[in-house]
């Protein structure tokens, strides 16, 4: 006599490879879409990046336009004066040298200085980025001869640094 088994094994292997093969491929869209969704974030965010750059940038070529109108010799009361030009400090003496003549120097000093957003913390650019100034002297961290300026430029998230030395 013959059993018979009720109970076919291969029946519901179909069902179960299609789950699998479904889950798989669910598996696989979500994780490209999560990739997808990170790089559109990041090249969004490339211009606020380049924003910050330039504001970073900008700091910089202030520090360079009011170096190059100055002739101090001596680096000490050079950095000094940068320092007061760059924030405003002080600038009841725009030659740096306790006599305030006027010459090229001077005019060069005030043009540089009228364009330097008042008060100093407030260093905000037309578009809204903002640029924070550090003078170091030269020697110690500072790699330069004279001095290095360090500018920061921030935009919404972005911020950006830029460091010279002279």
């Amino acid at each position: 006599m013959k059993i018979q088994n009720k109970y076919n094994p291969e029946k519901g292997v179909s069902i179960f490879l299609a789950i699998v093969v479904t889950a798989t491929l669910l598996g696989i869209g979500v994780g490209i879409t999560s990739i997808l969704v990170e790089q559109m974030a990041t090249l969004r965010s490339v211009g606020d990046s380049v924003l910050a750059f330039y504001a970073a940038d900008g700091g910089i070529e202030r520090v360079l336009r009011v170096d190059t109108c100055m002739l101090e010799e001596i680096e000490v009361e050079r950095l000094d004066c940068i320092r007061a030009t760059i924030n405003n400090l002080g600038f009841d003496d725009p030659d740096c040298q306790g006599t305030p003549t006027p010459n090229n120097e001077t005019q060069c000093r005030r043009d540089a200085v009228a364009a330097i957003p008042s008060p100093p913390v407030d260093r905000v650019l037309p578009n809204g980025a903002t640029y924070e100034l550090e003078i170091i002297p030269g020697g110690g961290s500072c790699p330069g001869l004279n001095y290095c300026a360090k500018s920061t430029g921030t935009y919404k998230q972005a911020v950006r640094k830029v460091e010279i030395s002279r």
